[in-house]
């Protein structure tokens, strides 16, 4: 049902015009989406054989860090990022990032 909706939600990209559809880049997300299915499948196949001991496992791990090395690489030079990672220089940003949330309960 989701598909058939996004199918006829979203316009066919071949039917938009270069200059609507943006100056996105496509293949960052791809390598993102990729580093997260990578790792996320490390996380769980760890729970039930030894990691060291998989080289599918070291394998997966490696690619999915240069992966994301390079999504982050990518997103800090990139003038229109998806993640703002150069918010990380402002001192404020990183200390909400490390503290923990203050009680509410006084």
């Amino acid at each position: 049902m989701f598909g058939v909706f996004a199918w006829l939600a979203v316009p066919h990209s071949g039917h938009v015009l270069p200059e609507a559809r943006g100056d996105a880049h496509f293949w960052p997300y791809i390598c993102f989406a990729f580093v997260q299915g990578a790792l996320q499948v490390v996380m769980q196949q760890v729970r039930f054989e030894l990691f060291s001991t998989s080289p599918e496992l070291v394998l997966l791990t490696a690619a999915g860090l240069i992966a994301l090395a390079w999504f982050v690489w990518h997103q800090w030079h990139y003038p229109k990022p998806l993640l703002r990672l150069s918010a990380l220089r402002e001192k404020t940003f990183r200390a909400g990032i490390v503290s923990p949330p203050s009680s509410a309960h006084g």
